[in-house]
């Protein structure tokens, strides 16, 4: 039983896996699963498999190793007789049974290293600032910063899948291949338009810029699709599955076109985040009395880094690194 007294905090185990490679961190937690586990080494179980979209993969992967070869090292067990008195050679059955827990250890690295954990279509990635892209059909499109699309064009649509941050796009027209956004459990589909698609801190806002888009579930395909036009913005917080329809987008227009950060009562983390993603970092965590703050005004994003540290000073904000990203708390009064 861990006692209090020696029980390890959560940046006690991110240190242990400071320097080790992505499978070396996953063979770590299923050696550590595989024991009843603290609070502290749960907690930084569940950190460590959100801090980076390739932990969950990895530490599935790492399980699935282990589990074949703990069954090949059975299966040798099993086969290693005692030896009789005096007898200086391996046994037929000991040999075989050492030979069948090789091959399906074997086997299994071969079978991993010939298919690789990898992202299908074309992968586009932006850090540190804004990006343009011009897409095969002619549509334009502009990725945030620390932002992930895959794009998938067929013969019948037009397919932009957005991992996380924002993109804003303008679509060239083509009735026979519709044009879709795809974000979490929605699809955004227009034939030509411009609007944005941003992912933040548990929230979806879209905004339509110029022209017409529909917001179709296909969970819910009996459901009416959402139908937005010019000047409006949808939010969906997916914490409390609720949604909102506002006809101001000025907020959008600004960050997208003019590259300021324009704010009206927005969350200061939803704020934050998109600070941190232009100097570089991504946000891991912040807290819910950060969100409560609503800030308003307008900020340029030439100096995003110094506008950070500003806002951090003004409310009180300690900023922490863990597992390469970063966490919010308000300081303790």
């Amino acid at each position: 039983m861990i006692t209090e007294q020696h029980e390890k905090s959560v940046m006690d185990y991110t240190a242990e896996l400071s320097g080790l490679s992505l499978s070396e961190q996953a063979d770590f937690w299923v050696i550590q699963l595989d024991n009843p586990m603290s609070d502290n080494q749960e907690m930084a179980f569940r950190l460590w498999l959100q801090a980076n979209p390739a932990h969950r993969p990895a530490y599935d992967e790492a399980r699935q190793i282990w589990a074949l070869a703990t069954n090949a090292a059975s299966t040798y067990s099993r086969c290693d007789q005692p030896k009789p008195a005096g007898m200086t050679k391996p046994n037929k059955s000991r040999v075989a049974g050492l030979t069948v827990a090789l091959m399906v250890i074997l086997l299994t690295c071969l079978f991993f290293l010939q298919n690789p954990l990898r992202s299908e279509g074309a992968l586009q990635t932006a850090y540190n600032s804004f990006r343009d892209i011009e897409l095969a059909d002619g549509s334009h499109a502009v990725l945030d910063a620390g932002s992930e699309i895959r794009i998938n064009y067929s013969a019948n649509e037009r397919v932009v899948t957005l991992k996380e941050g924002g993109v804003f796009v303008d679509v060239a027209p083509n009735k026979s291949r519709p044009f879709i956004v795809s974000v979490n459990q929605f699809n955004v589909r227009a034939v030509g338009t411009a609007y944005s698609v941003e992912l933040l801190q548990g929230n979806l806002d879209i905004s339509v810029h110029e022209g017409v888009i529909e917001i179709l579930d296909p969970d819910h395909a009996t459901q009416a699709p959402i139908r937005l036009q010019e000047g409006q913005n949808w939010s969906f917080n997916m914490g409390s599955n609720t949604a909102e329809i506002s006809e101001n987008i000025s907020v959008a227009d600004a960050y997208w076109r003019k590259r300021q950060l324009k704010s009206e009562d927005q969350p200061l983390g939803e704020i934050l985040e998109k600070l941190s993603r232009h100097i570089g970092e991504n946000v891991l965590w912040v807290n819910s009395e950060i969100q409560a703050i609503k800030v308003s005004g307008l900020f340029q994003l030439d100096n995003s880094d110094f506008l950070l540290d500003v806002l951090l000073k003004k409310y009180g904000i300690e900023k922490y690194e863990l597992f390469g990203k970063s966490v919010f708390f308000l300081k303790k009064s």
